[in-house]
């Protein structure tokens, strides 16, 4: 098996994750508040404090729904973190 130790044991549910309840809940009432609608979420905060394993957790194995990522690492040669931001977005049909 090639796969990382942190690919072959990543969660796949809400259960799985070392994330406080409290925040799960807020994040989650907030995705399905308009369940309908485009949603741009931006989450900030330490490396490895679980931002983004919290919202495939939720997006991708609890709710379904697909979910877009940028990172800073898309930027071309000596493009703005700003420009680099709004071409994702663009080309994501997002706004």
């Amino acid at each position: 098996d090639k796969l990382l130790w942190v690919d072959k044991y990543q969660p796949t549910s809400i259960k799985e994750l070392c994330i406080a309840p409290k925040k799960i809940k807020e994040v989650q009432s907030w995705i399905l508040q308009y369940p309908q609608v485009s949603k741009l979420m931006v989450l900030v905060g330490s490396p490895g404090t679980g931002k983004s394993t919290l919202i495939q957790v939720l997006c991708e194995y609890e709710l379904h729904y697909n979910i877009l990522q940028w990172s800073d690492s898309y930027r071309q040669g000596g493009q703005s973190p700003l420009k680099s931001f709004e071409d994702f977005l663009s080309q994501a049909g997002v706004f």
